[in-house]
């Protein structure tokens, strides 16, 4: 699996059949929770570093790894520097 499957992968889950993320991985998107937020930074924080690099660039040659390169520049670094 690359890298960017991995995030895909955590961050939405398995779909349903209309492209949907189960309702208990979608809450946690909206939800504050200071354990979840130590989860990502202790997953994905040296990743996150990787991307804001550029080490990841190649990513970007396709939707999937554009996708998950905004969820980790947008969405986890949100959740990872919650209130800094």
């Amino acid at each position: 699996m690359s890298d960017y499957e991995e995030i895909l992968s955590f961050w939405f889950g398995t779909l349903d059949a209309e492209g949907r993320a189960a309702p208990e991985i979608s809450a946690r998107w909206w939800t504050k929770d200071p354990a979840f937020d130590q989860v990502l930074r202790d997953r994905f924080g040296a990743l996150h570093d990787e991307v804001l690099r550029g080490e990841h660039d190649d990513w970007l040659e396709s939707a999937r790894g554009r996708l998950a390169a905004v969820i980790v520049l947008d969405q986890l670094s949100r959740n990872m520097f919650r209130e800094s």
